[in-house]
């Protein structure tokens, strides 16, 4: 009966972490956080009594182009191309966020390590939202409709060779979130992605028109 108990907070704390209605319902795992891992549920959650369960505290490196580290009782156990992170359905999904990509953190012959995110995996991670992929632009340019009513939100997925670290977007009113290719957008408009503005072989300019539909 404890065994049970134990496992029903476990997986009531995984289910309530991200409730994902829109982007900013969001909930990462930011630095110094703890979550819990089950390897007999095969499962992460930000807490919970499983009798097997993992602590991992996350760290975070200093400088800009920091990463993300996981550590077991004091020892290093995965350092992940992400600086950041979050919880849904039982996975750890890292955000590569200079790379537009994402992976899940699985756990298997007794080490943690990443696995790249199909187009269809993430479509289940954001339900609501429309993937652009980098290759889908046309001379730096991807049209998109906002419906009547609605805000728009967009995951720009890279499924290239491109990097972009560093890229921001413009005009500010773009809201954002700590997943560099999660965006909502409000109105109709012009929306840059760029590198400080520059327009490059290296550092290409992408525009994304929103329409009105």
């Amino acid at each position: 009966m404890k065994k049970s108990l134990s496992f029903i907070i476990f997986f009531i704390l995984a289910i309530v972490l991200v409730p994902f209605a829109n982007a900013e319902t969001i909930e990462g795992i930011y630095d110094n956080y703890q979550i819990i891992y089950s390897p007999s549920s095969n499962s992460f959650a930000p807490g919970g009594m499983a009798e097997d369960r993992m602590v991992l505290a996350k760290k975070t490196s200093s400088g800009s182009g920091s990463y993300s580290s996981y550590f077991l009782q004091d020892k290093e156990v995965i350092t992940l191309g992400s600086n950041f992170e979050f919880i849904k359905d039982g996975k750890l999904i890292a955000c590569h966020n200079s790379n537009l990509t994402f992976y899940n953190v699985v756990y298997a012959d007794g080490k943690f390590s990443e696995k790249q995110m199909t187009e269809k995996e993430v479509q289940e991670l954001f339900p609501d939202a429309k993937i652009i992929k980098i290759s889908q632009f046309s001379k730096g340019k991807f049209k998109v409709s906002k419906p009547a009513g609605k805000d728009l939100e967009i995951i720009l997925l890279n499924d290239t060779d491109k990097d972009f670290y560093k890229y921001s977007y413009n005009p500010s009113e773009v809201k954002k979130t700590d997943i560099a290719g999660l965006i909502e957008i409000s109105k109709p408009g012009k929306i840059e992605f760029s590198h400080f503005g520059e327009n490059t072989k290296n550092s290409p300019k992408y525009i994304i028109e929103v329409k009105a539909e």
